[in-house]
């Protein structure tokens, strides 16, 4: 594989594949904070 092969691969379309999990100003049933996550 050369140099700009090796570049183009790497140029593609980037998914996060660890969901990235904050609190929301949802709240459950109980009261709990519900999470939401992001796709990057």
């Amino acid at each position: 594989m050369s140099l700009e092969q090796t570049q183009q691969a790497v140029l593609g379309e980037w998914t996060s594949i660890a969901p990235e999990v904050r609190p929301s100003a949802q709240k459950n049933a109980d009261g709990t904070i519900k999470p939401f996550y992001l796709r990057a």
